[in-house]
């Protein structure tokens, strides 16, 4: 065989072994603590809103559990704040083991909302293929939906809450 076919086939296999053992470590690294991608994808400023604190990890999926009640199987979760002049909003987010427990989840959070004291006015709306979730309580107009393995909860306590969910969805 050709030297030159023999060393773009080194080439190409090299390439190929180093990127399944970056995604390897990858999957890894999120799956054993979550908090790369959770923290890595949330920005610190979104459209004019600033980042106000943030809680990860351990303590983040502690405070997820709390609202819900019960211990939820999630994997890593996270409660950042955000503020303008005239606005402020909190997003929670949890993420689960895949797609599944995350629509479950999700399920969960909305079965229980008809007979909460604290949520009233529930709503469904569609936007492209994800269903949004609207219920008015707690102070604030919330929104909550799934996506991929992720389940999010916005929270408005003032500012235009169609503006502020619009940013949270192309942000985060």
């Amino acid at each position: 065989m050709n030297k030159k076919i023999v060393g773009v086939i080194a080439v190409v296999a090299l390439l190929s072994v180093g990127f399944f053992v970056s995604q390897y470590l990858k999957e890894d690294n999120t799956a054993s603590s979550g908090t790369l991608s959770l923290q890595a994808s949330i920005p610190t400023q979104v459209d004019g809103f600033r980042l106000d604190s943030v809680i990860t990890g351990d303590e983040a999926i502690q405070n997820i559990s709390r609202l819900h009640g019960t211990d939820i199987e999630i994997v890593d979760g996270l409660v950042a704040e955000y503020a303008s002049s005239d606005s402020h909003f909190v997003v929670w987010i949890s993420q689960s083991s895949d797609e599944q427990e995350a629509k479950y989840l999700l399920d969960i959070m909305d079965e229980k909302i008809p007979a909460s004291p604290v949520f009233t006015n529930r709503q469904e709306f569609v936007i492209g293929d994800t269903t949004y979730y609207y219920v008015t309580g707690a102070g604030m107009e919330n929104y909550y939906w799934y996506k991929g393995t992720k389940v999010y909860w916005v929270g408005i306590t003032s500012g235009n809450d169609m503006e502020i969910l619009r940013t949270v969805i192309n942000s985060m």
